[in-house]
């Protein structure tokens, strides 16, 4: 049930069903092991698809009311290239990048490793869901994801990406000085509450950000009138129509 209201809210949210499918599993056997025994058990299977589908009714119920089908596409033209993934602008564009306006999320990046190395039974199925994720919001026409603080459509898998990021304190902490963790940590958490503050006072712009413009906005609270100006040539105008390559056939 609680997959069939995540996938409503968002389809792309159907994607943490490969948490549960994977997790507990270390290797190619027990990805195997784990697939027959969904199999054998497709009664269970059957009944999980009837619970997503009581949850998503009353949308296909109100779809079917209001245009003839039990599906509608809402968005139009918009649609995913999975041949185009936008992966090194999602992370370190300056227009929109994750890891330039969300750098502690870097941290949780490198927790991947030492989940690993702990023989997590949360690696393989956080690594596969992030990296799913990641590749299938990248996709999108609109890979920046509209107005907003960073890559928003990241958030949906910030509860994920908790565990690893646990795995990177846990393990420096232990090995290195603890005092130069909560530094760091506590710099990096500054930083975003500082880049935030920026935004809602539009010193960084919500879409249109450059190179040129983030730097100038560095250390900045607030423009003046003249500051302003030159910053607004700075940013980089983009269209909102859909490309031909990323429209909804």
């Amino acid at each position: 049930m609680l997959l069939g209201l995540i996938s409503l809210i968002r389809p792309t949210g159907a994607l943490v069903s490969a948490f549960v499918f994977l997790y507990g599993c270390h290797n190619w056997h027990d990805i195997k092991n784990r697939v027959f025994w969904w199999v054998n058990n497709w009664v269970s299977i059957a009944f999980i698809a009837l619970l997503i589908l009581m949850v998503w009714s009353p949308q296909l119920l109100y779809w079917k009311m209001q245009s003839g089908a039990y599906f509608f596409y809402s968005y139009g033209e918009e649609g995913f290239n999975f041949l185009k993934p936008q992966l090194v602008n999602v992370f370190f564009s300056f227009r929109k990048g994750w890891l330039i306006y969300t750098p502690i999320m870097g941290l949780s990046l490198i927790g991947f490793y030492f989940l690993y190395k702990q023989k997590s039974p949360f690696f393989l199925s956080t690594l596969s869901l992030v990296l799913l994720a990641f590749y299938v919001l990248s996709c999108w026409w609109c890979w920046s994801w509209g107005g907003s603080f960073g890559i928003r459509a990241f958030i949906d898998y910030y509860p994920y990406l908790a565990l690893p990021l646990a795995a990177f304190f846990k393990q420096t902490i232990d090995v290195l000085n603890s005092k130069a963790i909560v530094v760091l940590t506590s710099f990096l958490i500054a930083f975003n509450l500082y880049q935030t503050f920026q935004y809602t006072r539009v010193v960084i712009h919500w879409d249109n950000m450059t190179k040129e413009a983030y730097w100038f906005s560095l250390g900045k609270f607030k423009y003046t009138e003249e500051e302003r100006k030159y910053f607004n040539t700075l940013l980089e105008v983009h269209s909102d129509e859909v490309p031909e390559e990323y429209k909804n056939k």
